[in-house]
């Protein structure tokens, strides 16, 4: 079973302090792709050591019971 997530965040650059502005598009959705990428593997991470440990801090458990339950009627 697979259950979508939807995850927004905005965040800004910043290097010692100032925020980082940068004119090249390219560069700047490429750091966005990177940065999205750590964050999602972090997330994902995070979700198989809970799923490991059967810990359901996020109520995943409640949501495939009744997803189960919905699918008999």
């Amino acid at each position: 079973m697979r259950i979508p997530i939807k995850i927004k965040a905005k965040g800004a650059l910043r290097e010692g302090g100032k925020f980082l502005k940068s004119k090249d598009a390219r560069n700047m959705h490429k750091l966005e792709h990177q940065i999205e990428n750590q964050i999602t593997g972090n997330i994902e991470d995070i979700l198989k050591k809970n799923l490991k440990n059967q810990i359901d801090t996020f109520g995943f458990g409640n949501y495939a019971r009744v997803y189960n339950n919905l699918r008999r009627i």
